[in-house]
């Protein structure tokens, strides 16, 4: 009851309710719409905290001391701490059909105003970068989203321009997770582990999921479909993973034919990423630029250049990122315990399993599988038949286990 009442008081100070406060705002001289607006949106916040205050709410007279778009983050949370049931994640749907217009940012004439306060006004967020509609999002509803609808996939270096720039129209502080949108199944929140892994490692501002394979590090390692790998990146910089080296899996490694993969999870995969905003789109712009057939495409702008990118590995110019800025100061890390997500890149069906109320994975070497409490499961492999099959079974599965 204490706790209560003292919660109710801060709800009151923090917005300037004019009965717990000693003057509430008054509407004076300001556009009607904006002033109904305003206050529309105070009824709105009264409606969640009603047990807390009554009395006159914040009106339009001036931006200070509490602005519109602080009104907006503050109705959001209390939303949230109250477990409002009218509270659901905000999804964001921007226009990435013309990459031309996202060269220099976000275009004004494609993100509203509107949007860019809705977009600063949530601290955590899901972005995705897709041509498949609102099928790209099914996986994702409970997490603010945004979604970068293609008409056409123009390729994977695209997903660096278009996070960079999403990413820096979001709280400098905020939190990103940048997903595959159609081959990542969701176990818990991603955004509780990153919390986790920031824990253990002081100064974290991005996390990098893992893989077994190092195909995308050079290019002089064979693949078995065209892929462009600009950046050449030792193969050494990656030595081992301690986490699964302590569960006694060997750090072994196949180079031979199209394999390209160690026993270890140890390579970065760039598609499950997660960081502050403001690293983000650092990481992401600085891989952008790096890129030379990207640079060269954004110069001219010519449509003769576009075809090679499509075949561009952005994990290649992402991994050459961390590799040559020492894993941004320090401030970068791989997710080797998959706090985060799992990826099972050089892992077969036989080895992942859900279970005892877990999702399991037998790592080579060892004998028995064992629980993986990642918040991701990243089943990386394309759009295959085989793949699909493989995702909607893992699917299923995940349906009849509850998390």
């Amino acid at each position: 009851m204490i706790q209560s009442m003292i919660k109710a008081l801060l709800i009151c100070i923090i917005l300037s309710c004019g009965h717990c406060a000693e003057q509430a705002l008054k509407c004076q001289g300001e556009p009607d719409t904006r002033c109904a607006a305003q206050h529309a949106l105070a009824e709105d916040m009264r409606s969640v905290a009603s047990e807390s205050c009554t009395g006159d709410w914040l009106s339009c007279q001036t931006m200070e001391p509490v602005t519109y778009l602080e009104m907006l983050q503050i109705k959001v949370r209390l939303q949230k701490e109250v477990g409002h049931a009218a509270y659901e994640p905000p999804l964001v749907r921007l226009d990435f059909s013309n990459p031309l217009q996202w060269r220099d940012g976000c275009p004004e004439e494609i993100v509203t105003v509107e949007q860019r306060k809705l977009l600063q006004s949530e601290q955590k967020w899901v972005v995705l970068i897709s041509s498949f509609g609102p099928a790209a999002e099914k996986e994702w509803t409970k997490f603010p989203t945004v979604h970068l609808e293609a008409k056409e996939w123009f390729g994977n270096p695209f997903k660096l321009l278009a996070v960079s720039a999403v990413a820096r129209i979001l709280r400098p502080d905020a939190l990103v997770l940048v997903a595959d949108c159609c081959d990542v199944l969701v176990l818990g929140d991603p955004f509780a582990a990153f919390e986790s892994a920031r824990e253990k490692k002081a100064g974290l501002e991005v996390l990098v999921g893992v893989e077994r394979g190092f195909r995308q590090l050079s290019s002089t390692y064979r693949l078995t479909y065209p892929k462009v790998r600009e950046k050449e990146i030792p193969f050494s910089a990656f030595p081992q993973n301690p986490y699964v080296a302590k569960l006694g899996v060997p750090n072994d490694c196949d180079s031979g034919g199209f394999d390209h993969r160690c026993l270890q999870s140890r390579f970065p995969n760039a598609g499950t990423v997660m960081g502050t905003a403001s690293k983000i789109e650092w990481l992401y712009q600085n891989s952008w630029s790096a890129c030379n057939f990207c640079t060269k495409w954004a110069t001219t702008g010519s449509e003769s250049d576009l075809p090679i990118l499509r075949n561009v590995s952005e994990q290649n110019l992402l991994v050459s990122t961390l590799y040559t800025s020492s894993f941004c100061d320090g401030h970068c890390g791989l997710d080797y315990e998959f706090d985060m997500s799992f990826t099972s890149v050089g892992f077969s069906d036989e080895d992942l399993s859900f279970s005892n109320g877990s999702f399991q994975v037998k790592f080579p070497g060892t004998s028995v599988s064992m629980p993986v409490k990642s918040a991701l499961i990243h089943m990386a492999g394309g759009g295959t038949a085989k793949h699909q099959e493989d995702m909607e079974i893992l699917a299923e599965k995940r349906s009849m286990w509850s998390f």
